[in-house]
C-alpha cells in the first residue's frame, strides 16, 4: 500500500505523510510504532517546519519512551534540515535546529534537581541528548557545512556555554567547518578562551592527532598539496606556537611525501626538539624518519620509535 502511494501522485503521498505519518508520532500505546515512524518518516514530502516542532515537543520530554525515540528523531531532523535551511525565513525568527538544542538545554537544572538522584542511579538525560545531537552533527558536517555554517557555529557556542565537557566534540565540529588557516587557528584560540590552558593544550593535542590521522577530519587541509601542508605546519609552529596541533600532520602526512623538502623538514624538526611544550619536545626527540637517498622520506610503519638519536635527520 505504501509503495503504491510513493509511486502515485505526489500530492496524494504528501497528504498521506502529513495526515497519517504525523499521527503515528503520538500513538498512545505502541512505542514500536512511534519509533518506526521516526525512523522511516519521509521528510521529503512533509511540512518540514511542522516536523521540527514535533521533534521539539518530543525532545523536551524526559521519560523512558522518549529516550528510545529521540535518537531516531535526531536522525530525521538532521536529514530534513538541509531542506529547511533552503526555505525562506524571517531572519528575526530563531533557526529551527538552534532552537531545538536550546530548548533541550533549558531543562538541565529542572531535571538535575528532581531526577538525578544518586541513590536511584539516574543519569542526566539532557546531557546525553545534547551529546547525541552533537555527535550526529559532527558525522554530517560535510553535508551541512555549505548551508548551515552559521547555525553550526551557534550550536557549538551554545554547547560550550552549556557544559565545557563538550569541548572535544565542539572542537571537531568547528575544525570541520574551517575554510582556511586563519579560521583553523581561530578554533584553537576560541577553545583556549573557554578552557584552562592545561586542559586546552591536551585537547588541542588530541585534535592534532585526528588531523594527522584522517583527511576527512578537515576538508580544507585535505585539499592542500604536500608543499601547502608544509607551509601550514610552519605557520602554526613559527607564528602561532601551536606545535602540538600540527605535529602529527607533519610526521604522518608531510614527511612521508615523496617530494618533501628535506631542508625545511630538518629545520622544523630541529625547532620542535626545542619546543616549550614538553610533550611535543619528547615526541620530536623520539621521532625517526628513514630518508631515502634520492626520493625523500620512507616510513617503515613505526612513526615514533624509541631511539636515542636519528642521525639521518640531524
Amino acid at each position: 500500500m505504501l509503495m503504491r502511494l510513493v509511486n502515485s501522485d505526489n500530492r496524494l503521498f504528501q497528504t498521506f505523510v502529513n495526515r497519517i505519518q504525523f499521527r503515528v508520532f503520538d500513538h498512545p500505546s505502541r512505542l514500536d510504532a512511534r519509533l518506526y515512524a521516526w525512523s522511516r518518516f519521509d521528510y521529503n514530502h512533509c511540512d518540514v517546519r511542522r516536523l521540527f516542532h514535533k521533534a521539539k515537543e518530543l525532545c523536551v520530554q524526559f521519560d523512558k519512551n522518549v529516550n528510545t525515540c529521540s535518537g531516531a528523531a535526531f536522525e530525521r531532523i538532521i536529514a530534513a534540515y538541509r531542506r529547511v535551511s533552503n526555505l525562506p525565513r524571517d531572519r528575526s525568527s530563531p533557526d529551527l535546529l538552534v532552537d531545538l538544542v536550546q530548548a533541550i538545554m533549558t531543562h538541565r537544572q529542572e531535571l538535575d534537581d528532581t531526577q538525578n538522584a544518586i541513590d536511584a542511579r539516574h543519569d542526566l538525560p539532557v546531557y546525553h541528548r545534547v551529546h547525541r545531537l552533537l555527535d550526529l552533527l559532527g558525522a554530517h558536517i560535510d553535508e551541512l557545512r555549505t548551508q548551515s555554517e552559521e547555525s553550526l557555529h551557534a550550536i557549538a557556542d551554545l554547547a560550550l556555554r552549556f557544559d565545557l565537557t563538550f569541548a572535544p566534540i565542539v572542537g571537531r565540529i568547528l575544525i570541520g567547518l574551517a575554510k582556511n588557516r586563519t579560521e583553523l587557528n581561530a578554533v584553537l584560540v576560541h577553545l583556549q578562551e573557554f578552557l584552562g590552558d592545561s586542559y586546552a593544550q591536551r585537547l588541542i593535542s588530541k585534535l592534532g592527532v585526528q588531523l594527522g590521522k584522517t583527511d576527512r577530519f578537515c576538508s580544507f587541509v585535505e585539499q592542500l598539496s604536500g608543499e601547502e601542508k608544509l607551509d601550514l605546519v610552519e605557520w602554526f609552529v613559527r607564528e602561532q606556537h601551536q606545535e602540538s596541533f600540527v605535529f602529527d600532520l607533519l610526521t604522518k602526512k608531510v614527511f612521508l611525501q615523496a617530494n618533501a623538502d628535506r631542508e625545511r623538514c630538518q629545520l622544523l624538526l630541529r625547532q620542535l626538539r626545542q619546543s616549550r611544550h614538553l610533550d611535543v619536545r619528547q615526541k620530536a626527540l623520539k621521532y625517526t624518519v628513514a630518508w631515502n637517498e634520492d626520493d625523500g622520506p620512507i616510513n617503515d610503519g613505526d612513526d615514533e620509535m624509541d631511539v636515542s638519536s636519528d642521525s639521518d635527520i640531524s
